[in-house]
């Protein structure tokens, strides 16, 4: 029989960050949560994959046009309700869960080879499955409650702190090892330059794979489906951002690894792809950029830190697009192009404010964990709503997978009472949940579109091979390959456990321009990559693709009337973003 409790202070349907989150800090404060979710895995939009758990998420309808909800139960009266029902409650439609903000994929093998293809060569690298995040959860309830100790132990010391290294993991430190200024060494990236936080590490060196060795197939990598995590929602961390200060005040960082971004490079408007600086010593050893360049870049970067400072620098531009700004600053065509492209990573029409803020952002984060403002969780984002949620169960939080949403009931005001799941009423004082889950409670669906689209790779070489295995990142501006945005191009190695080696993993994100996401970035595809269909049709100038995927991502419209018939104590969240970071995710959480 079914033995879940009957009362909680909050149900939370779906496994998303967002939710996992806000399940985390309720169960942390004491709440009762009970965390449901109609799937079999975790993250929802924010899942990552191993390969064929990929193909079997692929199986479901992803072709259709965004209709606004989830799938939900057949429609009932009340009357097939009424044994769960309390005087002048009724009941409302809920989703089911299914994922139907993903549409217009796109799926192709590019160079599958021969069918008697020999598996390449690995050495005993862990997957997902084999070492996720709650492998080690657990097992009695003595040890969940020494871990909660040892958990609230932590959350009380203050000098608890993060040192990360490329390669290594977060790990907790004294807290005094970073540099003592946070926004004078931010530029220099000091820290970087003495040795104290080196960029690379001699054991994660990989040596240069041999030209004679045989080219690369699909068929030689398709049966190590488990070496690959591929994200739906690939995005970066902030080094001095809100995501890895919420994951050092709450210890999650000791569920989680991560490996620094190291190889930054944007495409000129002279067709070539080039590094861009992260220190002092790199601008001024940059042979793209000119002496009186260095000077001018170094003068407006210093100012960008304290820019929140200095109002009059900027006031009359503060509703005026951002390059308008760069060029009264006298900045060259060339340095307008890596400030806007590659620091700030924005576009010609972003405004000036937030073109400044995001240029702050990045510049405040370098030094903090090596040379790079960024880094990279192993494994994929997806293991950040896994971590949350370890954290929710560990202060009592009830997780149940694969449990059938029927209906949500409410009061005669309009307020949520409890969901009915499989034949069971489940009460709470809030509700909380995504989309697909809340959108059939409204009387009128939300308006539902295209908000970004995205491309997956693999590839079999990197866009600029070095002596280690690099997490990049590419900026490519919208008039470089007619794409309707600033595409941002993330290239994971099997370093970061995203993929065997000799093959890499390439994300392509973009904000949708309301077509489909191969019309919106196979033009940018065309010009990174090379896709013959085989090795010897190819002329080795760019990576070949072996497989690739385009799909949609769709977002709700919360901002009409449609939410006013959604219970007061409901809350809906949002799906994920084509932002790089967190930071969204951090204000709607706080919100």
């Amino acid at each position: 029989g079914d033995d879940l409790p009957e009362d909680y202070d909050i149900i939370v349907l779906g496994t998303g960050l967002i939710e996992s989150i806000v399940a985390a800090a309720c169960s942390r404060s004491g709440k009762k949560v009970l965390h449901l979710d109609g799937n079999m895995y975790y993250g929802g939009n924010w899942s990552t994959f191993n390969f064929r758990d990929l193909e079997e998420w692929l199986g479901g309808d992803t072709s259709a046009e965004p209709t606004g909800s989830g799938q939900a139960t057949p429609d009932c009266s009340t009357d097939d309700y009424c044994q769960f029902l309390k005087e002048n409650e009724t009941v409302l439609n809920i989703g089911s869960g299914c994922d139907g903000s993903v549409i217009d994929t796109d799926v192709a093998v590019i160079d599958r080879g021969s069918d008697s293809a020999q598996p390449l060569p690995q050495e005993a690298i862990p997957s997902q499955s084999e070492l996720s995040v709650c492998d080690d959860a657990p097992a009695t309830a003595e040890e969940m409650v020494a871990e909660q100790e040892s958990i609230s132990d932590d959350a009380n010391t203050e000098t608890t702190g993060l040192c990360a290294r490329e390669g290594d993991s977060l790990q907790e430190t004294d807290g005094n090892g970073h540099e003592d200024s946070e926004n004078s060494s931010a530029v220099e990236s000091a820290a970087a330059e003495d040795g104290e936080h080196p960029a690379g590490n001699s054991q994660n060196v990989q040596p240069n794979i041999e030209e004679d060795i045989q080219p690369v197939t699909w068929n030689a990598i398709k049966d190590d489906w488990r070496r690959f995590n591929i994200d739906m929602a690939p995005k970066f961390l902030f080094s001095r951002g809100a995501m890895v200060d919420l994951l050092i005040k709450s210890s999650i960082s000791r569920y989680l690894e991560f490996k620094a971004v190291t190889k930054f490079l944007t495409y000129l408007p002279n067709g070539t792809v080039q590094e861009v600086p992260q220190s002092r010593s790199d601008v001024f050893s940059s042979s793209s950029i000119s002496m009186v360049e260095k000077r001018m870049l170094m003068k407006f970067l210093s100012f960008c830190l304290e820019y929140d400072q200095q109002l009059t620098e900027y006031e009359a531009y503060i509703q005026k697009p951002f390059i308008e700004f760069l060029r009264a600053r006298r900045l060259t065509e060339n340095l307008q192009h890596f400030v806007l492209y590659a620091i700030a990573m924005k576009t010609e029409d972003t405004p000036t404010e937030e073109g400044l803020k995001a240029c702050q952002s990045y510049l405040q984060s370098l030094g903090r964990y090596g040379n790079s403002p960024f880094l990279w969780p192993l494994y994929g984002v997806g293991e950040l709503p896994q971590a949350f949620c370890r954290l929710c169960a560990v202060f009592g939080g009830i997780y149940v997978l694969r449990r059938r949403l029927d209906k949500a009931v409410v009061d005669a005001n309009n307020k949520f009472q409890a969901i009915i799941s499989e034949g069971k009423r489940l009460n709470a004082s809030w509700l909380l949940g995504g989309p697909s889950h809340l959108s059939n409670c409204m009387s009128t669906p939300l308006p539902t579109v295209r908000a970004g689209s995205r491309g997956v790779f693999i590839t079999d070489k990197s866009f600029k091979p070095g002596t280690a295995e690099s997490i990049t990142l590419l900026t490519i501006p919208p008039h470089a390959a007619n794409s309707p945005s600033l595409v941002k191009v993330i290239e994971l190695p099997s370093a970061s456990y995203a993929c065997p080696k000799r093959v890499f993993v390439v994300h392509l994100t973009c904000k949708s321009s309301g077509r489909t996401a191969k019309e919106d970035l196979e033009s940018t595809a065309e010009l990174l990559f090379d896709f013959s269909d085989t090795a010897d049709a190819s002329d080795g100038s760019k990576p070949r693709v072996l497989w690739r995927m385009y799909f949609s991502q769709t977002a709700i419209d919360a901002s009409g009337e449609e939410t006013a018939s959604l219970p007061g104590n409901v809350l809906l969240t949002s799906q994920p973003d084509t932002a790089l970071g967190f930071e969204s995710v951090i204000e709607e959480v706080n919100e």
